[in-house]
């Protein structure tokens, strides 16, 4: 996966090659004639969201038998409720994507954060900043509030050894951490350089966001869309790959060496924002013990 700068330059070729638009906008045109056939959707019109699923999820995905197709493998129509609610929960796992936790706001080795969106005023005092109230912070004190702000209250209500409400409360075992193990070993093998610039000290991105399933909270999120990746990914990957990415059995399971990649922090910034994105063109299978070639 690391930059060889022996390769020879290829020109990309265009995402969408004009053949292949002209067959999914083909789709596109049997979907919503399929859904407006129904008598409770005479007037249902594809929005740009459906649309632009159409146009990117594999080819596959549109065929006979595929997540999206009109027909199942048998050659038998899909229920157009079931169709309806798999192009809404597609697009349900895209904004699950592309909408990551605090958690993925940083490398995946190392403290450093994405740059702030927030502006600050960098000629106040970092400790006098500290200090500042809060801007709904009471001008009046009085007896009970004091005690409720007192950081021996908060540190009491942490513990919740002796609070009756608390006695009552939903379990939640702590949440896992970043694998540092699986960081270096990713930052090894891309020879502790960025894959697509060449470029020393990178950061260590996941690929598939490590707040997907780092907790039992964020773990039912992401188990109440995963299942529209299909579309993507298709019927086998699932079978074969879907424990990887969310075993209730094992919290943070695809924190590993195979689901990072090395960024310098530009390239980071604009993978969270997906702003660029990497196709994978095939790969060598290796000897028994070996490493895999991938072609991005």
């Amino acid at each position: 996966m690391s930059l060889n700068p022996a390769d020879v330059f290829q020109e990309p070729g265009p995402l969408l090659p004009l053949r292949e638009a002209e067959i999914r906008r083909d789709f596109a045109i049997q979907i919503e004639a399929a859904i407006r056939a129904k008598p409770m959707y005479p007037h249902f019109r594809l929005n740009a969201g459906h649309v632009a699923t159409i146009l990117h999820v594999p080819i596959f995905a549109l065929k006979k038998g595929g997540y999206l197709s009109l027909q199942d493998s048998g050659g038998k129509p899909n229920d157009v409720d079931t169709l309806l609610a798999r192009l809404k929960g597609t697009l349900d796992l895209v904004d699950h994507f592309l909408r990551p936790g605090p958690e993925d706001n940083k490398a995946a080795d190392n403290g450093r954060t994405e740059p702030s969106l927030t502006s600050h005023n960098p000629d106040t005092p970092r400790k006098r900043r500290k200090q500042l109230p809060a801007p709904h912070t009471p001008t009046t004190k009085t007896h009970q509030s004091s005690d409720l702000s007192s950081p021996r209250a908060r540190k009491g209500t942490r513990k919740g050894s002796n609070k009756s409400d608390d006695l009552d409360a939903e379990y939640q075992p702590t949440g896992k951490t970043r694998n540092k193990t699986q960081s270096r070993n990713c930052r090894i093998r891309d020879n502790s350089a960025c894959v697509l610039m060449g470029t020393s000290d990178p950061q260590v991105c996941h690929i598939v966001p490590f707040s997907w399933n780092n907790n039992y909270e964020n773990l039912r999120k992401t188990s109440a869309v995963f299942a529209h990746a299909k579309a993507f990914l298709g019927e086998e990957w699932m079978r074969q790959f879907e424990p990887l990415i969310q075993n209730a059995r094992i919290l943070a399971s695809s924190d590993k060496a195979w689901n990072m990649i090395c960024l310098n922090i530009q390239m980071h910034t604009w993978w969270a924002k997906a702003r660029f994105g990497f196709k994978c063109l095939g790969y060598d299978n290796p000897p028994e013990g070996g490493e895999s070639v991938v072609t991005l």
